[in-house]
């Protein structure tokens, strides 16, 4: 018996190294040497764009993460157990990404694979008359271009069209409007985003009824709010219903006779409530007012109102969703001046500092990013002289943000902008130079006020209207004639004044910009442009680096007469960017999306029918 113990002890070794390894075949576990059991995780399918967390198990002392195919992505956490990285934004339909993951001890290691499959969750809307040409349907296409549009839209009686949509920002829905049942009456439907029967969301509508073009979904995605005179004809209310069509409710109070929802209308952040203006309690008279999305608790906004005052134009949620600014003679007539409230009407509160007599808030206002702040332009010193303050919430530190003005100087009452991370407040004024714009930036408190542009020629500006913050508030681009009098070009800065560049590139002679049609990429890593950069009068597309580098042509060639139209839109990651031209037939637009070096040209909205064009498009 003596003999056999040893014997014994390695037969039994033996065998725990074979089940071992016969787990390992069976399961996907790592087995080497038979003491280190490894799991890399159960395969996974994930949204783009979105967090993925794997969790490895196994018995050794170190571990080590190691990415083995598909787009490459950051690992976090490569010598953890755990790892994570962020789904890429892909053009494919799908694509898969596989990762190894080793267990190692002082002896030996054990190593195990899993697969992540990223789906593509973005896609465009557009208009066209696409399958007969005069009547305009809805379609979705692919980014890549590589299937065929499928159309959303309810085929319109003859004479019918869509005539404008809006995607749910969940993405799962989109909700068109057109007279679709009956010629010249436009009703609301729905329609899942990946195709199905359309589901119709107003109300029956009074003879003579309509909904108006203001229609627009809650942060949410749960419900839609539109304005139509469903009840009686001329007398236009909010209204708000769910996706699948039910639950149907009016939201605004009982009307005074001869009052109006008056359009546009807006959701709180958190879809909590919804803003409106009407005459609801006196004809004529526009006051603010807010409900929940069921119609319940609706209350007034605004203050008292002086004799003779009103609701003057725009009013504006703050992000997150505190508060209710608008502007309003509500102490005054005719004095406007800028108030908040919170949702359930209670707290209004002035935002604006004591004004000199005759002075006003214009028009333009606007939050911080953060909420922190409200920023407005007025003549509250001077009369006639327009500055640019900011105000906390409360209405408390009140501040000048320009820097002393030129005599004659005013601040541009639409040319202000928050930086994303409401660190800055970028601004155009005649400051230093009296009818010469340039653009500046201050601190919320009013400090570090310092000039963006570089030195312009004699005549020159920063144009009116356009100044973008890229989405990391790393750089602020403009357009100005800064070289060349009357040749506006795109140009960019850091907040702080440095580092001032050109964007474009050269320009053919009677070349320019086009004024306000720039935008940033998503990463803040280019800038698209549309200008008729290498022949006059043809507008192409174009993007540069911030630092102005790497200037490219993204359209494709142009037909003779061909030229891309205003508005273009970059997809989520850099992966794409989308335009509309008429670019293979001149006066026939179609929808294109190329990759941000110009490459990959494709047409997303298929054949069109004789006579057919697109008319809008919208990435979602």
């Amino acid at each position: 018996m003596g003999d056999l113990q040893p014997f014994s002890q390695l037969l039994l070794v033996i065998l725990v190294v074979l089940a071992c390894c016969s787990d390992a075949e069976t399961d996907g576990v790592g087995c080497t040497g038979g003491a280190i059991m490894v799991k890399a995780g159960t395969d996974q399918e994930v949204a783009e764009g979105t967090m993925v967390s794997l969790e490895g198990t196994g018995g050794g002392r170190t571990f080590s993460w190691e990415q083995l195919s598909g787009p490459t992505v950051t690992l976090k956490g490569a010598d953890q157990a755990a790892v994570r990285f962020e789904a890429p934004w892909i053009v494919q339909e799908s694509v898969t990404i596989e990762l190894e993951l080793t267990v190692s001890d002082e002896a030996q290691s054990a190593t195990d694979t899993v697969v992540v499959t990223i789906t593509n969750t973005h896609f465009v809307l557009f208009l066209a008359d696409k399958d007969e040409a005069g009547r305009v349907e809805l379609y979705r296409a692919p980014l890549g271009g590589e299937s065929s549009p499928v159309k959303l839209s309810k085929t319109p009686v003859p004479d019918g069209n869509v005539s404008a949509f809006e995607a749910s920002p969940d993405g799962r829905y989109v909700a068109y409007l057109g007279d679709i049942e009956q010629d010249e009456v436009n009703e609301l439907f729905a329609v899942a985003s990946d195709g199905g029967d359309s589901i119709k969301l107003n109300g029956p509508l009074v003879a003579g009824g309509n909904v108006s073009r203001a229609f627009a979904w809650s942060p949410d995605s749960s419900r839609i709010g539109y304005v139509a005179d469903q009840e009686a004809d001329e007398v236009f209310e909010l209204y708000s219903g769910a996706p699948d069509g039910s639950g149907n409710v009016k939201l605004n109070g009982t009307l005074v006779v001869g009052g109006n929802v008056s359009r546009p209308f807006a959701w709180s952040p958190d879809s909590s409530h919804i803003a409106y203006r009407a005459d609801q309690e006196t004809d004529e008279v526009l006051e603010l007012y807010s409900s929940a999305p069921d119609g319940s608790g609706n209350v007034k906004l605004n203050g008292p109102l002086v004799k003779g005052g009103s609701l003057s134009g725009r009013f504006a949620w703050s992000p997150d969703g505190s508060r209710v600014a608008y502007r309003a003679d509500q102490e005054t007539d005719e004095v406007l001046e800028l108030y908040s409230n919170a949702p359930d009407g209670s707290g209004n509160i002035k935002l604006n500092g004591t004004l000199v007599e005759g002075g006003s808030v214009l028009f333009g206002f606007a939050w911080s990013p953060d909420s922190s702040r409200i920023g407005y332009v007025a003549d509250q010193e001077t009369d006639e002289v327009f500055e640019l303050y900011s105000s906390a919430p409360d209405g408390s530190g009140n501040v000048k943000l320009n820097g002393p003005l030129v005599a004659g100087g005013d601040i541009s009452p639409f040319g202000f902008a928050w930086s994303p991370d409401s660190s800055r407040i970028a601004y155009r004024a005649d400051q230093e130079t009296d009818e010469v714009l340039e653009l500046y930036s201050s601190a919320p408190d009013g400090s570090g006020n310092v000039k963006l542009n570089g030195p312009l020629v004699k005549g020159g500006s920063v144009s009116f209207g356009f100044a973008a913050w890229s989405p990391d508030s790393s750089r602020i681009a403009y357009l100005a004639d800064q070289e060349t009098d009357e040749v506006p070009g795109l140009c960019s800065s850091r907040p702080d004044g440095s580092g001032n560049v050109k964007l474009n590139g050269p320009l053919v002679t009677g070349g320019s910009v086009s004024l306000g049609f720039a935008a940033w990429s998503l990463d803040s890593s280019r800038i698209a442009y549309l200008a008729d950069q290498e022949t006059d009068n043809v507008l192409e597309l174009y993007s540069s680096a911030p630092d102005g580098s790497g200037n490219l042509k993204l359209n494709g060639t142009l037909v003779a007469g061909g030229s891309v139209l205003f508005g273009f839109a970059w997809t989520p990651g850099i992966s794409r960017i989308v335009y509309f031209a008429d670019q293979e037939t001149d006066e026939v637009f179609e929808l294109y999306s190329s990759a941000p070096d110009g490459s990959g040209n494709v047409k997303l909205s298929g054949t069109l029918a004789p006579g057919g064009t697109v008319l809008q498009f919208r990435v979602e």
